[in-house]
């Protein structure tokens, strides 16, 4: 496990597959990886909207016990940077998820973010036109490091299963380990991550009419990607209103 123990979700998907990793992805994983280290924590909060409604739970997300200690790559801020103001901020989990696309830019700037961080310093480099443009190398050192990431993976994927139903503790040990990079192992079920896909879904559709409503469908070309060696690619247009998703 020495790199999925080492590396944020988002640096090894942008490892795997590069400028075609989608930002639904990426958002999600990392704000997951964030959950898990306990940086930010989910609470539930029964509210009573009006005197004429029933008493319904609300889920709210605040920060964690480990949040003072972090120390966040630059891509993490854009889950983060609303509780940097105050230590009792409580962020509706819909509201956060669309704070968190807002703050990402768009998918080459977020992508352009995960690549300077200090894990990948030496995994890409950009020559004049691909700054320019938002391109970039992998460098050797990069192309031997997906080849390793791809290895752990599959090799997680086969060995993981069988000690979650063997030695629970021992599995915990292993998702603390790795983080958010479990959710790039194939066949996890996981009910909050499908509910943040869905918010995340939402509101990219959301940005793009009010951007364009001449586009049809924002960013189903990332969508479209399937990536092969991990479980982290995207199933279509699923939930996406304007190409005729739920």
């Amino acid at each position: 496990m020495k790199y999925l123990s080492d590396l944020l979700p988002a640096e090894s998907m942008v490892i795997l597959f590069g400028n075609k990793a989608p930002l639904k992805e990426l958002l999600k994983f990392t704000f997951m990886d964030l959950l898990l280290k306990n940086v930010l924590e989910i609470t539930t909060i029964s509210r009573q909207p009006s005197s004429m409604e029933e008493v319904r739970d609300y889920q709210y997300v605040v920060r964690g016990h480990t949040y003072t200690l972090y120390k966040p790559a630059a891509h993490e801020l854009a889950f983060l940077s609303p509780f940097q103001s105050s230590g009792s901020i409580q962020i509706l989990l819909h509201l956060l998820i669309r704070i968190g696309f807002q703050n990402s830019g768009s998918q080459s700037r977020y992508i352009s973010k995960v690549t300077k961080s200090r894990n990948l310093r030496t995994v890409f480099t950009q020559n004049f036109l691909e700054k320019l443009f938002g391109g970039y190398t992998t460098t050797e050192s990069g192309k031997k490091l997906r080849t390793s990431v791809q290895l752990e993976i599959k090799q997680m994927e086969k060995d993981l299963p069988p000690i979650i139903n063997l030695d629970k503790e021992m599995a915990t040990d292993i998702v603390n380990k790795i983080g958010g990079n479990i959710f790039l192992l194939k066949n996890i079920d996981y009910s909050l991550l499908k509910q943040i896909d869905s918010e995340i879904l939402s509101q990219m559709h959301r940005e793009a009419t009010a951007a364009n409503s001449q586009t049809g469908c924002f960013g189903c070309g990332s969508w479209d990607f399937a990536g092969d060696g991990a479980g982290a690619g995207c199933s279509g247009c699923s939930g996406c209103g304007g190409c005729g998703g739920d």
